[in-house]
């Protein structure tokens, strides 16, 4: 596995969109389940876990527990010496992973027509099970495991390796038995 070094400034960089990214986070996705409807008709339920926003920012840090990493950066106290000068990623992808973080909200929360709904995302490590590409913000977060929790952010113009696509037609956030909708496009 390379180790790539990182700087004290690009320490602070990526600290200011991990606090950014994790406030996101929490107030749009965290804890959450939501039904994407797809074209094809197919019903999809991704989950958004408090444990999977470090690994998606792509950091390696010196903070034992996940959870623990997203509290700090809520709270705007992880520093610059919890995130490792050698880290898995080079200062490029930590700088995209940091630029996604801030959009977030792209997703699932605003008009998802720029939105495709990729199935089996292949990446030079990993075939995700599914994934949602925003071309025009240059985005894509993919799901893992048979509950499709949020694994990994890249860009969208490296996300054009997979099995078929498809338009959204609907995101529903799914709140224990009720749904409540959070786009529905119209379809003639």
């Amino acid at each position: 596995m390379s180790h790539y070094k990182i700087s004290e400034k690009e320490k602070c960089r990526l600290r200011e969109a991990a606090i950014l990214g994790a406030r996101f986070y929490k107030d749009y996705l965290m804890d959450k389940k939501f039904i994407v409807i797809t074209d094809d008709y197919q019903i999809h339920e991704i989950v958004f876990y408090k444990k999977d926003f470090l690994h998606l920012t792509g950091l390696k840090t010196n903070i034992k527990k996940s959870e623990t990493f997203l509290d700090l950066c809520i709270n705007g106290k992880i520093s610059t010496g919890n995130i490792l000068t050698n880290q898995r990623h080079n200062k490029n992808t930590l700088k995209n992973k940091s630029k996604i973080l801030l959009k977030l909200d792209k997703f699932l929360h605003t008009d998802t027509s720029t939105n495709l709904y990729l199935y089996e995302l292949k990446t030079s490590s990993y075939t995700f099970p599914s994934a949602i590409k925003n071309d025009k913000e240059n985005c894509t977060i993919a799901f893992k495991d048979d509950d499709l929790h949020a694994r990994s952010l890249r860009k969208a113009i490296n996300s054009n390796n997979f099995l078929e696509s498809h338009l959204i037609l609907a995101v529903l956030e799914k709140k224990n038995s009720s749904l409540k909708t959070i786009y529905q496009r119209y379809v003639k």
